[in-house]
């Protein structure tokens, strides 16, 4: 069984009784436990739109996406909450922190949702942000620190739940330079660690990074290259 199961799905946005977009085009395609996988396609190929679905975030207009051998759409809105919050870890271009929340607490703060104990919370943020070398930036708020810097309490904060996915929505969109390697080389770490990686980007550099890559256009799957050969 895969972790992640996805059969034919479409995703088709409405505007009218006349006028409809077509997002995601029959996409079928498995995840493997422990898989480090890159989407990547132009703007306006499904990528945004499937991330979506991976992340319990919305649902397909048809076809199954499976997870955990769940079937996702036909869950409630507080059990997507909880999948969202339990198994799989957000990791976004933006860093999505609070602002004037130090980053101990950013990367508490899916804990308290998850109903862990304050000295738990405590304890776990204090190691994670150690792992992802900012055991000296505690108590920064996020304007304290750089691009860089955001990011890896982003990555932290992602794995406070201990989630079996991760899912990084072009996490170096907004860093350049050493600071993309920087985060690269976490997230590999990560992805060697045993934890289950998907990335969306459009940066093919970064997407080098991942042992397989999915290519949409037009909405369609039209490649899965594994170590740069079509499966």
């Amino acid at each position: 069984m895969s972790l992640i199961e996805v059969k034919a799905v479409s995703k088709i946005y409405r505007v009218s009784d006349e006028v409809e977009t077509v997002a995601l085009d029959q996409v079928t395609f498995s995840v493997e436990k422990g898989e480090f996988l890159a989407i990547v396609g132009p703007s306006g190929s499904g990528k945004s739109t499937l991330m979506h679905i991976l992340g319990a975030l919305d649902v397909p207009t048809s076809g199954s996406y499976r997870l955990d051998d769940q079937e996702v759409g036909d869950l409630d809105e507080d059990t997507l909450a909880e999948i969202r919050n339990q198994k799989i870890g957000f990791v976004f271009q933006a860093y999505n922190l609070l602002p004037r929340t130090s980053a101990l607490k950013n990367v508490m703060m899916p804990m308290i949702y998850g109903g862990i104990k304050v000295k738990e919370r405590e304890k776990r943020a204090k190691q994670l942000l150690s792992q992802v070398g900012l055991a000296d930036k505690l108590n920064h708020w996020p304007n304290m620190l750089s691009g860089g810097q955001q990011q890896r309490v982003a990555i932290a904060r992602a794995l406070a739940m201990t989630p079996a996915i991760i899912l990084a929505d072009e996490p170096t969109g907004n860093i350049s330079g050493q600071q993309v390697t920087e985060i690269m080389d976490r997230l590999n770490q990560l992805n060697q660690a045993g934890h289950t990686l998907l990335i969306i980007t459009h940066d093919q550099e970064v997407a080098g990074y991942a042992k397989r890559t999915l290519t949409l256009k037009d909405s369609r799957l039209v490649a899965d290259n594994v170590n740069g050969r079509q499966r």
